[in-house]
């Protein structure tokens, strides 16, 4: 008998005991207490993430979505559908919740697997049926314990992801009333759950789709969330510890600008006893080992170097380039500790380096400019390595194609012609073998992609090529990329862009255009002729 988890086992409260119920007629509308209802093991209490927000949503509103359950053999009252929400209620203390009982759990299902089926498809083919009966008709079935991928097969479908993605969407609300208020299709919905308890974010995402932008924002969103959560974990961590930091950096001088009373420099070791140290949590970009989350020879002076491939008895180590938080020491009473800032060296008057004054040497208005632009490089900086992301995975699954694109051998053409060591990159040929699925290369070329060109057909050996040469432009990328306006890079992105990728504003930035204006969204999406969109090869290729 498959396990099954009471929520009374989760809590230190005393709850009544769990619900018992006859044999029906089903459906069967009940509103019984969360507590008395199982969930099942993996949605555990204890090992789900219940957002504030969510909890607070249900506390006000109650469940607004009805839970989908089953009886048990013993008669009790057992959660298919609705997990999350069943302890969000008993989190939020809502007297009741709103179950409906499709059926016994040890009863044969098939006739209602198959009225559910029949159903669907006489409606869905008869008149269009909304995205929420669509997902109603899938949950239920799902309920029933058919699998996503048998889901798929009987609905007629293109996979199981259609499914899982509908149960994602079913189990938010937020999700659920984005589907039909703001017209999402199901893929944008599962994004929308993600936030549900973030306000601001669905509307940057729903602002987001009127300029092609959703998923850019999206993958921001998700990037500035996960920074956050490693920020506040990495300050509890150190201040647990006993270090103190500080948030205004303003306040602190960097140690490494100051030397003691005696003129030594000052360390975080030597410095430590000092009533003024102190630190402040920055963000540096290093390599990260994927296995362990941990920038590479962490503590050490050359963390988060690129790893070395001199060494071949090196253990092979998956990495990615990352940005993570790190401290920065340094001393909030420096005059009264007698600290001293270090002499700067001088100079003969036509060598003398130019030195980036600090902010308490300029007046207001530079000192406000100043911030400003360290505020546009953060934020450009963090907005490419989201690109990135989306860009990567739009190539992983473009260039799962059987046939190249119109205007192929144009761009590989001018690539083999004008940008020969680029397309040969190392680092292109492994990113290339990783996106059409070999495993992570050693030393060397990959010999996954000749065993793929070997095997394939013409057209699809084209693509291949093609994606060859796509990774080496991708691998020249980097986050400089859109302070500066390279000819590569710009007949990399804008051949991207012919092929139907959307371009982040900071993409743009990097093909020397202006970053789509909010209010020009609906006017951008219908330009026929901007670049990109709807152009021969050689225009693209002019550009």
């Amino acid at each position: 008998m498959t396990a099954r988890t009471s929520i009374n086992d989760s809590t230190s409260t005393p709850a009544p005991k769990l619900l018992v119920i006859e044999p029906g007629i089903w459906p069967l509308h009940i509103e019984p207490d969360p507590r008395t209802l199982l969930v099942d093991p993996e949605f555990n209490i204890r090992g789900i993430r219940l957002g504030k927000g969510f909890v607070d949503s249900i506390r006000e509103n109650g469940v607004l979505q009805t839970i989908v359950a089953v009886r048990t053999a013993e008669g009790h009252v057992k959660v298919r559908m609705g997990n999350r929400r069943t302890l969000g209620a008993v989190e939020a203390e809502r007297p009741t919740v709103p179950v409906v009982v499709i059926g016994d759990e040890s009863t044969d299902s098939a006739g209602e697997i198959e009225r559910i089926t029949k159903q669907y498809v006489e409606n869905k083919h008869r008149d269009d049926m909304t995205e929420a009966e669509e997902i109603g008709a899938m949950v239920q079935l799902t309920a029933f314990g058919v699998s996503p991928t048998k889901i798929a097969k009987k609905l007629g479908l293109k996979n199981g992801t259609t499914v899982r993605n509908a149960v994602k969407v079913h189990e938010s609300t937020t999700a659920m009333e984005a589907l039909s208020q703001y017209k999402l299709d199901l893929t944008e919905a599962v994004v929308v759950g993600e936030f549900e308890d973030d306000p601001e974010a669905i509307q940057a995402l729903m602002s987001a789709r009127l300029s092609g932008q959703f998923d850019h924002v999206a993958q921001q969103l998700r990037d500035e969330r996960t920074r956050q959560q490693q920020e506040h974990a990495f300050i509890e961590a150190h201040r647990a510890e006993g270090v103190r930091i500080v948030e205004d950096d303003e306040a602190l001088t960097r140690l490494s600008e100051l030397i003691d009373d005696g003129g030594q420099p000052l360390t975080p070791q030597g410095h430590q006893e000092c009533p003024g140290h102190a630190a402040i949590v920055k963000q540096k970009v290093g390599y990260v080992d994927l296995s362990t989350g941990r920038p590479l020879n962490e503590g050490q002076e050359n963390e988060g170097d690129r790893p070395s491939e001199d060494d071949e008895n090196a253990p092979k180590i998956k990495t990615k380039r990352l940005s993570y938080p790190v401290l920065r020491w340094g001393c909030t009473e420096v005059e009264a500790q007698g600290h001293t800032e270090k002499p700067r060296p001088v100079y003969a008057s036509y060598h003398q380096p130019t030195r980036r004054p600090k902010l308490s040497e300029m007046s207001q208005e530079e000192a406000t400019a100043a911030r400003a632009d360290a505020r546009r490089v953060r934020t450009n900086n963090a907005e490419w390595r989201s690109a990135e992301t989306v860009r990567r995975e739009w190539l992983r699954t473009y260039l799962a194609r059987k046939t190249p694109p119109k205007g192929h051998g144009v761009f590989v053409g001018t690539a083999m012609a004008i940008d020969t060591s680029t397309v040969s990159r190392i680092g292109g040929n492994h990113l290339a073998a990783e996106i059409l699925g070999g495993a992570e290369p050693g030393y060397g070329r990959s010999s996954h992609i000749k065993a793929l060109i070997e095997r394939a057909s013409e057209q699809r050996a084209q693509v291949i090529t093609l994606a060859i040469v796509l990774c080496g432009y991708e691998d020249e990328t980097d986050v400089h990329s859109w302070k500066r306006v390279s000819p590569s890079t710009t007949r990399y992105l804008t051949f991207l862009e012919h092929c139907g990728y959307t371009l982040s504003d900071v993409e743009r930035l990097a093909c020397g255009r202006e970053p789509l204006a909010e209010t020009d969204a609906d006017e951008a999406n219908q330009q026929p002729n901007s670049p990109g969109q709807g152009e021969s090869p050689e225009q693209v290729e002019a550009a």
